[in-house]
């Protein structure tokens, strides 16, 4: 006579598994399509669109029913023309992301079998995979492992769903019609603890092989960067290029984007408010400035693989003669902002983690990409210098080379530029060859007699210095003209003046920082000086959790390099409260409690981005080196600590053994025996044993109908051993089996009390 009946967990029908894995395929999908937002590429709407269909069809899956077969088969074809027409038009690499991605919506949105849902797993994976090649984005790893875990577990009910259907097919038209609130609750009633954490454990598994592979192999650096998987953006993002018009810099200033994030290391000396150099402009015409070609053309323009770059001239020293303190920062570019690379000016090294293209124009101190990069950039500055002195020992040699008929360089056509103060011709007719461009001014009489009335009242008819002029005009900008981003100009009907700057400097107004910088550059070159306009970065923020830098596309700002005679470039920047001419700012060491910290969400946000920017994107063979050695200390330690521990232990035991027999030196043996033996009297009482102590552990209170059936499976095993006591009551044995069999299959309302009854059967057994 058996009283005990096992109950079933409750299974999912196959009709049922199929939905599941209808639902498990969109969602796989729908990761993979997902990591196209994270191109800086226009393909968001294409990604846009096949969410909207992949997301229909999981929440209606008897719409693909409805288009008909002839449809399906032309689809294919339809695809590949689509594909073939998109590679002789665009670049290759988006060309396969597009049809990849058209692939993947098409097995998404289709119904699949065994083999059309491992295809659905390839497809997907290599789109995920492709994307996060060209992508460096801290979400792209969230999605990766939900992309992971959804695979496995969709693995895992296609091999169920197989093993379920033996070769039978199953009728499409009944799983699509199951309701989805009822396939929830089938789902949460067949939810199995055991199942959910032997997944988590695989899951959790491959996350730590993963992380082991990644700390034992470090990212390759290859000789030559992968030119295959290099897609072309949009234009530059902050219009840092060749050619900057009046108003472009200030543009972008609305846009609070970060455009890149400078880590600052030990050693390093950066200023509060640092300038990051960009481009420098030496030719100016009606209101627009460009860097000439013949400036762009005398290092070459050619783009050369590099390593690591230095300049050719490189800083001595300030201009006290001081050497100057060598620092180590990274910069983290982002991508499209500018095929430019922001630098302090003054540095002995940039390091690339891989080899990049570059053009160097040492003449400028500007070094360009080939084009904007496609992903992420960093790269490494060695002795940042931020003193504002760019030395130049050889522009001197080349004004008076270039003034010579042997020296003469092909000019731009169509120039309307003539030189200023210095008195210097034309390299050639129609135009002004580098580094002549540094002095001209506009062609116009007006414009020139204007400009040489301002220079006479600004130095009283003297002759100064490059850097006391600097000075004197910065406080002249400063009083005559206000910081406004605004800037409303005379018409040019009242003035015989057509050039913008002019009119602006003879209307008083308003302007923004490159209206002041066109200005002084003017005005520098009709006093005779050598100026040219830089355009970059000013400033930054400082995020108050990961300490660096967040430099935004609003902090784009434009100044002026004026050639003090005497071998250098000196920063000066006229517009109203930048300081003027600076050459060492205030260090960031020093002025780390006055400069504001950013410790907003957006910046926690951010510094999530900054950590996985350190640890994962730039982690190489010394950041390999650095985490074993890491590891190798904290080996060390908890060996020494676990010894420690041992060894204490060891000799407590010793000397309590040693002790003599007393209360006072081994009471604590019969206290503990005493507590244990209460212990055990109270579960007794109270109808508990250790199995229902380790359930509660591991699992939580169980429900009373299984516990009901556990404590009626004991007793009918003690009921079919013969007595080992005489106080072994057998009628009170099966009048308590009675009990259990109602509490475990009656009805809630004909149970006796359960836990009178738990406590019975624990007393007898």
């Amino acid at each position: 006579m058996r009283f005990f009946a096992v109950e079933k967990q409750p299974q999912l029908s196959l009709e049922e598994l199929c939905h599941v894995r209808w639902l498990l395929g969109g969602l796989l999908a729908l990761l993979s399509v997902w990591t196209l937002f994270h191109l800086e590429v226009s393909i968001w709407p294409f990604a846009a669109v096949a969410t909207v269909t992949i997301v229909g069809v999981m929440l209606h899956p008897a719409l693909p029913g409805k288009v008909p077969r002839l449809v399906w088969r032309l689809l294919v074809p339809l695809i590949v023309v689509v594909f073939v027409v998109d590679v002789l038009s665009n670049e290759i690499v988006l060309s396969l992301v597009r049809l990849n991605t058209m692939l993947v919506l098409y097995r998404a949105v289709s119904y699949r079998e065994r083999r059309d849902d491992l295809q659905l797993i390839a497809l997907s994976l290599f789109l995920a995979v492709l994307t996060g090649v060209l992508t460096v984005s801290i979400v792209f790893v969230v999605q990766i492992l939900l992309f992971t875990a959804v695979g496995m577990v969709l693995l895992f009910v296609i091999n169920v769903v197989d093993d379920a259907l033996a070769g039978a097919p199953v009728s499409t038209v009944r799983w699509v019609r199951i309701p989805r609130r009822r396939l929830l609750l089938r789902l949460r009633q067949a939810a199995d603890v055991r199942v959910v954490v032997l997944a988590g454990g695989l899951f959790a598994a491959v996350v730590l092989v993963t992380a082991l592979i990644f700390l034992a192999v470090p990212r390759f650096e290859v000789s030559n960067p992968i030119n295959f998987l290099a897609l072309n953006r949009k234009s530059s993002l902050t219009g840092f290029s060749e050619n900057v018009a009046l108003g472009e810099v200030t543009d972008i200033q609305t846009d609070d984007g970060v455009a890149m994030r400078v880590d600052v290391r030990a050693g390093a000396v950066v200023p509060e408010e640092p300038y990051w150099r960009m481009v420098a402009l030496d030719e100016y015409s009606a209101g627009a400035f460009r860097m000439s070609p013949s400036a762009r053309s005398a290092s070459g323009d050619r783009a050369l693989p590099y390593l690591d770059l230095a300049p050719m001239q490189q800083p001595v020293g300030d201009r006290d003669g001081r050497p100057r303190e060598n620092g180590r920062i990274v910069i983290f570019l982002e991508p499209g902002v500018s095929r430019y690379l922001p630098q302090p000016g003054g540095f002995s090294e940039i390091q690339f983690r891989e080899t990049q293209e570059i053009i160097p124009n040492d003449v400028l101190r500007v070094y360009a990409m080939r084009e904007a990069s496609a992903g992420l950039l960093s790269y490494q500055i060695e002795g940042a210098d931020f003193g504002g002195v760019i030395p130049d020992p050889f522009f001197a040699q080349e004004r008076t080379r270039a003034a010579t008929p042997s020296g003469r360089r092909a000019a731009p056509r169509g120039g309307s530029l003539s030189l200023g103060g210095a008195g210097l011709e034309p390299a050639a007719r129609g135009g002004v060859a580098y580094p002549h461009t540094t002095l001209a001014l506009p062609e116009a009489p007006e414009a020139r007699e204007y400009l040489a009335g301002i220079v006479a009242e600004i130095t009283g008819g003297r002759e100064v210095g490059a850097q006391e002029f600097a000075r004197l005009a910065c406080v002249y900008l400063d009083r005559r003209h206000s910081y406004s981003r605004q800037v409303r100009l005379p018409p040019v009907e009242g003035t015989r003046i057509e050039d913008p700057v002019i009119r602006w400097l003879q209307a008083g107004a308003g302007g923004h920082c490159e209206f002041f910088a066109a200005a002084f550059t003017l005005l520098g070159r009709a006093a005779g000086h050598p100026v040219r306009v830089i355009a970059g970065f000013k400033g930054g923020t400082w995020n108050g959790y990961e300490n660096y830098f967040m430099v935004r596309h609003a902090h784009a700002h434009a100044w002026c390099e004026i050639y003090d005679g005497a071998g250098a470039w000196l920063r000066v920047d006229p517009t109203p409260g930048a300081g003027g001419i600076g050459t060492q700012s205030e260090p960031l060491n020093q002025a780390q409690v006055a400069l504001a910290s950013d410790r907003s969400t957006s910046a926690y946000l951010d510094s999530l981005r900054m950590i996985w920017y350190r640890r994962i994107v730039n982690f190489d063979q010394r950041s390999q080196q650095g985490v074993i050695s890491s590891l190798r200390t904290v080996g060390r330690t908890a060996r020494v600590w676990s010894e420690a521990v041992v060894q204490v232990v060891r000799e407590q035991y010793a000397a309590w053994q040693k002790a003599p027999l007393s209360f006072a030196s081994k009471g604590d043996i019969l206290v503990l025996s005493i507590v244990l033996f209460l212990v055990a009297v109270l579960l007794k009482r109270l109808g508990l044993g250790k199995s229902d102590v380790l359930e509660w552990f591991q699992r939580g209170q169980m429900s009373t109908r299984r516990r009901a059936g556990l404590l009626l499976q004991r007793l009918e095993a003690r009921v079919a051993r013969p007595p080992r006591r005489r106080s072994w009551d057998e009628e009170r044995a099966l009048e308590l089996a009675g009990q259990l069999m109602i509490i475990r299959f009656g009805r809630v309302e004909t149970w006796p009390e359960p836990l009178k009854t738990f406590r019975a059967v624990r007393r007898i057994l």
